[in-house]
């Protein structure tokens, strides 16, 4: 009991020596408080305006993977149903009056791949992925170039036509006859050579790539993109693959 009475004591001199009155719990004051709610609130602000870009980024890791897949799909059901004698042309082509990826391009005698087969999953028309093809000769084989892409709206995937003014050096820019016919994220590929970038600026007739092509001369006078009609920023291209292979005959 004596030392209960004794402890007693001395909690209460340290108390009255600290200037708290006996009896009475600490607490936090109002200004601590409004200062404790203005740091979680700053805190709150800064985690809320990272979720934007984290879920950015994770759509593009998706569409990435995703149209990896649909490119390697594509590739694998052009070298099984195209022969020999389809692909005439030396260069990629597509056909200014029938440009829609479902008709015939001017550049191959057998279209083989009605729009349904042209889906991914395959066959299945409600789905907004899909690829397109361009095939040419490449000297004793042929060059097959796909681009997986993902509609954005209920319009036509196409291939358009670019006309480019730069013939020669190895650059990532180039100046266009039509730059209305490109949009943001499709791939630009030349004509003869097969190189290709994704186009990641446009100002009027002026384009910018992820990377450098070396045009080959006149065979490269001319570029292919792919647009979504109805679309008038984005393309729906989300990977292109391109491959150079035998067919059967």
């Amino acid at each position: 009991m004596l030392r209960i009475t004794l402890h007693s004591r001395a909690v209460r001199n340290i108390k009255a020596a600290s200037g708290q009155p006996a009896g009475r719990r600490a607490g936090f004051t109002l200004m601590e408080l409004m200062i404790a709610i203005g740091i979680l609130g700053v805190g709150m602000v800064m985690v809320t305006s990272v979720f934007p870009a984290a879920i950015k980024e994770a759509e593009v890791s998706s569409n990435s993977i995703v149209g990896t897949m649909i490119c390697e799909n594509g590739l694998n059901i052009a070298k099984f149903k195209f022969r020999q004698g389809d692909v005439t042309a030396s260069q990629f082509r597509v056909s200014a009056s029938r440009p829609a990826i479902d008709e015939t391009p001017a550049h191959i005698a057998k279209w083989q791949f009605p729009a349904d087969q042209q889906r991914y999953p395959f066959n299945d028309t409600d789905s907004p992925y899909g690829y397109a093809l361009l095939l040419k000769t490449c000297g004793s084989g042929y060059m097959i170039l796909c681009t997986a892409y993902r509609k954005k709206g209920t319009g036509v995937v196409l291939w358009a036509e670019a006309p480019n003014s730069t013939l020669s050096g190895t650059v990532n820019t180039f100046t266009v006859g039509n730059g209305s016919v490109i949009r943001l994220g499709s791939p630009f590929i030349l004509y003869g050579s097969g190189q290709y970038g994704i186009v990641t600026n446009i100002s009027g007739n002026t384009i910018t790539l992820d990377r450098k092509l070396s045009p080959k001369g006149a065979t490269d006078n001319k570029a292919i993109v792919l647009q979504e009609t109805g679309e008038a920023d984005f393309s729906p291209a989300i990977a292109t693959m391109i491959t150079r292979t035998g067919l059967k005959p």
